[in-house]
C-alpha cells in the first residue's frame, strides 16, 4: 500500500520525466526540425505516453489522462511552430516526389533561393531538361548552408537530397 506522499512523489517524478522528454524534443526540433518526421514523432510520443501511463497506473484516471493529454498536446503543437525558416523549407522539400516535373518541384520551392547548376541543360523555352537545381531557405547565418538539391533528367526529378547546416 502506498502513502499519499509516495503517490505525490511518483506523480512529480512522472511530470518531470515528461517535461524533460518534451524539452529534449524541443531542442531537437529547434536544431533539425525533427517534428516534421511523422514516424519519429509518433514513436517518440507513444513511448513517453506508455512510460507515463505505466508509472501513473495507480493514480486516478482523471489525473492520469490530464497529465498525459497535456504532454500529447504539447508534442503535437510543436509541429505547427515554425522556429525559423528551416521547418517550412523542409516541409516543402519533403513534398517533392521522384518523377515530378522540374516545373512542379519549382512551384513547391518557389519562395526559396534558387540556383541552377552551371552544367544544366535548358531548352529554348527556358525549361530545365537535365542538371541540378539547389535551393536554400535563407541567406541568414542560421540556415545559409542548408541546401536542398534536385537532380533533373528529361525534365523530371530523379533524385532529391538535403544537406543541413
Amino acid at each position: 500500500m502506498t502513502t499519499a506522499y509516495q503517490d505525490w512523489r511518483n506523480s512529480l517524478v512522472v511530470g518531470l520525466l515528461l517535461l524533460i522528454a518534451l524539452g529534449v524534443f524541443l531542442i531537437f526540433d529547434l536544431e533539425t526540425a525533427l517534428s516534421i518526421n511523422s514516424y519519429f514523432t509518433l514513436a517518440y510520443t507513444a513511448f513517453w505516453l506508455l512510460i507515463g501511463f505505466l508509472l501513473l497506473r495507480h493514480r486516478p484516471r482523471r489525473y492520469k489522462l490530464s497529465l498525459l493529454a497535456l504532454f500529447l498536446a504539447a508534442i503535437l503543437t510543436v509541429y505547427y511552430i515554425d522556429w525559423n525558416g528551416r521547418k517550412p523549407f523542409l516541409r516543402d522539400f519533403h513534398r517533392i516526389e521522384i518523377g515530378m516535373t522540374a516545373d512542379q518541384a519549382d512551384q513547391l520551392m518557389a519562395h526559396y533561393i534558387k540556383f541552377i547548376g552551371p552544367t544544366a541543360q535548358i531548352n529554348a523555352q527556358g525549361d530545365l531538361l537535365a542538371g541540378k537545381i539547389s535551393y536554400r531557405p535563407t541567406q541568414l547565418g542560421w540556415g545559409d548552408s542548408d541546401i536542398a538539391i534536385l537532380t533533373i533528367k528529361d525534365g523530371r526529378v530523379v533524385e532529391v537530397s538535403y544537406y543541413p547546416d
